[in-house]
């Protein structure tokens, strides 16, 4: 027996606001906050690396391994750009936003 319309749209609505953050906690918000922040974080340590990786592999004639590196440090960069806006705290936003900006000039020194 099928479920009245009625009461899938209402469990539809009720997981929709679920997925917009309409019933987020506080608690919840922060913890997600502090979570999204260590992982741009770590996406920035990670694209330094990767950056770091490429030079080394352009220095010692490594072309594969330079492509390689260098386009995943550019897809940890890219990840950055897609989720710097949904961090609340301007202070950690700014300090992000300021280490994108190292790890583009670091990409600036990529040539082979």
């Amino acid at each position: 027996m099928s479920m009245p319309i009625l009461v899938r749209l209402r469990r539809r609505r009720r997981a929709n606001q679920v997925l917009l953050g309409v019933p987020f906690d506080d608690e919840l918000r922060s913890k997600t906050q502090e979570t999204l922040i260590a992982f741009l974080r770590a996406e920035l340590d990670l694209g330094s690396t990767l950056v770091q990786s490429a030079l080394i592999a352009a220095a010692e004639d490594h072309s594969d391994h330079y492509e390689q590196a260098k386009g995943n440090a550019t897809a940890a960069a890219d990840t950055i750009r897609r989720f710097i806006g949904q961090v609340e705290d301007q202070q950690a936003k700014a300090e992000i936003d300021q280490r994108l900006s190292e790890l583009d000039r670091l990409f600036s020194k990529l040539t082979f």
